[in-house]
């Protein structure tokens, strides 16, 4: 019967598009796992967590041998830039980037997490992975969920009091807001030790606690009364700017999902994520998330290995026509803006013809 038809049309495209999407991935898998790529790099991560360290542990002692205000606030700003490497291995260590056994990334990603910066590994996995799973979906991504800014116009709608007036002028308040982030993550992890019990709960918990005390005495003990409230203001406002501002790159102004989107999970991966072109230097600083379609694909490729993948997924990309967006650091953050400005519209008594234009459309990609 043609209502048979009609009913049935629906489920048989999703299968067929699911197996295309099995039979692509498995393709494009076996060209990154005869390259090697998926092994651990032990050698790399050993000497790259001690390098670290041995930045962080530096940046400390030197409170003990300068005793002016300015270079105090200097070594601030390069202390809150050690606290963004050191940030990196919470990532690697939650994708299981660093050991192949389990319990040894997360043994590390609670040491770095907790203990070293005073958050909470369990709660960034928590997003993390809702990220992973719904990128750039409204109502699902955590990423695209934040009160102070609005991620599609229909976010910017509901907005009220004081939320409503910062989405209004998002666009020009975005790196200013991003001093605050540091102390917005802190109160989210307060929170969500609090409200939630982990798998490493009372670890978690000691070692936070224990953050804290080791780094308040610290600077305290080292600088007067002034310099230690001057330095922590500024690590950490300048450690929230140096994250979000790295971190800003993966997706926003990346369009967003739909609920029906037709797309297949690779090509959502690749269609929502952005890579930066970026130099040895400039993949240092963001810690491998430059390579960010790679890394959405296959989440537990080492760091060391990204680049490589780059070229292998980029031209099988191509291949297949699949959207890869490939964009310098400038061009990067001028789609950011240029995207936060789009979506607060409303809020500003403009309504543009073109309501889904934030939203992925099939009809966009390549045939």
């Amino acid at each position: 019967m043609p209502g048979n038809v009609s009913t049935e049309e629906p489920s048989r495209r999703r299968q067929i598009s699911s197996l295309a999407s099995m039979s692509e991935y498995a393709e494009l898998k076996r060209l990154i796992v005869d390259a090697g790529l998926l092994e651990k790099a032990p050698a790399y991560y050993a000497f790259k967590i001690f390098l670290t360290l041995v930045l962080f542990a530096l940046g400390f002692a030197l409170m003990g041998f300068i005793d002016k205000l300015w270079l105090h606030l200097l070594n601030s700003v390069f202390l809150a830039a050690v606290f963004t490497q050191v940030s990196f291995f919470v990532h690697d260590a939650g994708h299981y980037q660093v050991f192949r056994s389990h319990l040894k990334n997360e043994m590390l990603g609670i040491f770095v997490a907790n203990f070293l910066l005073g958050m909470s590994y369990s709660w960034w996995c928590d997003n993390h992975n809702r990220h992973h799973a719904h990128p750039n979906e409204i109502d699902l991504d955590p990423d695209v969920n934040i009160p102070v800014l609005a991620f599609s116009r229909e976010q910017a709608r509901s907005k009220t009091g004081s939320c409503r007036f910062i989405s209004k002028y998002q666009a020009h308040l975005f790196f200013p807001l991003t001093l605050l982030e540091a102390i917005s993550k802190r109160r989210g992890v307060i929170l969500f030790l609090l409200r939630r019990k982990p798998k490493f709960h009372r670890v978690e918990v000691v070692l936070t606690v224990v953050h804290y005390v080791w780094y308040l005495s610290l600077v305290f003990y080292l600088l007067t009364p002034l310099h230690a409230i001057l330095f922590i203001v500024v690590h950490q406002a300048l450690y929230g700017v140096f994250m979000a501002t790295v971190f800003a790159h993966n997706h926003i102004g990346m369009p967003l999902m739909p609920d029906q989107s037709g797309l297949t999970w690779m090509h959502r991966e690749v269609v929502t994520s952005r890579d930066l072109k970026s130099s040895r230097l400039t993949s240092f600083w963001w810690g491998g998330v430059d390579f960010h379609i790679e890394h959405h694909l296959f989440t537990s490729i080492p760091r060391c290995h990204l680049r490589q993948a780059r070229g292998i997924i980029k031209s099988f990309c191509e291949a297949h026509s699949i959207p890869y967006h490939q964009v310098g650091v400038l061009e990067s953050y001028k789609e950011i803006i240029r995207f936060l400005y789009q979506a607060s519209t409303p809020l500003r008594g403009t309504f543009p013809s073109l309501e889904k234009d934030l939203y992925y459309r099939v009809e966009d990609s390549p045939s």
